[in-house]
Order: structure tokens, then sequence, then C-alpha cells
């Protein structure tokens, strides 16, 4: 303990120095995780705002990959047909990135 309170005295610079990377390093972590958050949301900000109570995907259509989702004609027009569903409508999404 002796010899790591002298260190600090002697050294200041250094271990300000080392602390202030980490510091940096936090707040970068920081703001790297709200844009990518903010990102995330921006991208399905647009199916938040759809007026439905429910959306179907395609059972291969697993974790983040509901773009890759696609619904044949009769599954819809059976869904539409099940208990206790109002309407049921076929609903196209496409990512474009523009220039």
């Amino acid at each position: 303990m002796f010899l790591a309170l002298r260190d600090l005295r002697f050294a200041r610079g250094r271990f300000a120095l080392m602390g202030a990377v980490v510091a940096l390093i936090a707040v970068l972590g920081v703001l790297l995780s709200g844009l990518a958050s903010g990102l995330a949301d921006a991208g399905i900000s647009g199916l938040r705002a759809l007026p439905v109570t429910h959306l179907a995907f395609d059972e291969k259509a697993t974790g983040e990959q509901f773009s890759r989702s696609t619904v044949e004609q009769e599954d819809w027009e059976a869904w539409s047909e099940a208990p206790g569903v109002k309407r049921a409508e076929p609903f196209g999404n496409a990512l474009v990135n523009a220039r």
C-alpha cells in the first residue's frame, strides 16, 4: 500500500492521463450505445405507427429478419376467417437506401 501511494504521489500526471483515457472511453461507449438504440428505433418507427393491433409474419422470419417474411395469399385469407379476426389484409414493406 505504501508503494502504491508513493507512486501516485510522484506520477500524478501519468495517473491523470490514464484516468482521462478511461473516462473518455466510457463516454464513447455511452454515446455509441445511444446512437445504436436511436437507429434501431428509427428503423422500426414506421411499423410502430401503423394503426393495427397485430402483425403476422412467416415462421421462418425469426428475430430481426421480419423484412424477409413472405406470407402467401391463402395464408392471410385463412387468417381473415379465424374467429375473433375482424379484418386481415396483406402488407408490403421494403427497406430502401436513397441517395
